[in-house]
């Protein structure tokens, strides 16, 4: 069927990836965090929307560009335990992400923004009394969009641009979330990074 050449779809669709998401011994698309730097949006969808829904890996494919109007982080951790905390270490790993983790934009050759984890509030996420007493819920930053960051500019991603989001963990002081992931003994882990905007596709 041929597009329309002078129309375009405008939709507003967030694009997301994860550095690590599952259950203790089941982890994915990272075992561990070892290597403390890790590529992001570089693999395609595949039969798992919860990792990622690009739909190719590293670009957005023909008749598709893509405008980035904020960047979101979203960590989550729950009845993660190990042999140093086996009482619970969920709120330890909240602090060391926000403070250890950064996530650097490169498109080609080129680094359009650097930023830690704290800069990049998810704007949303679980909020109130939920759970029992044992359960502690935490978020990065105010679960609003009110409470994310938009940028003063827009990003644009043209088809077949070559970009990747490097994110890299830094350790601080005595404890380090590599260390944390590393020694668990049962928890379940989300740590993902989403650009919101806008997606420019061709109308068939």
């Amino acid at each position: 069927m041929p597009k329309m050449t002078d129309k375009r779809e405008r939709r507003h669709q967030p694009v997301w990836d994860t550095l690590i998401r599952g259950s203790f011994g089941q982890f994915t698309p990272n075992a561990n965090l070892a290597l403390g730097s890790y590529r992001m949006f570089t693999t395609a969808q595949g039969a798992n929307l919860a990792i990622t829904n690009m739909e190719s890996g590293g670009s957005f494919p023909a008749g598709q560009t893509y405008l980035i109007l904020a960047i979101r982080c979203f960590l989550y951790f729950r009845g993660c335990t190990s042999g140093a905390a086996p009482n619970g270490q969920d709120h330890l790993m909240y602090h060391h992400a926000v403070s250890q983790l950064y996530f650097q934009l490169n498109i080609g050759n080129k680094e359009y923004l650097a930023a830690p984890a704290w800069y990049l509030p998810a704007g949303g996420g679980l909020a109130g009394g939920v759970g029992n007493t044992t359960d502690q819920f935490y978020t990065n930053g105010v679960p609003s969009h009110a409470s994310m960051l938009r940028l003063a500019r827009s990003i644009s991603l043209t088809p077949f641009q070559n970009f990747h989001v490097l994110a890299s963990i830094l350790p601080l002081g005595a404890g380090s979330l590599i260390a944390d992931v590393a020694g668990l003994t049962a928890g379940e882990i989300s740590i993902q990074l989403v650009l919101d905007g806008l997606q420019l596709r061709d109308v068939l």
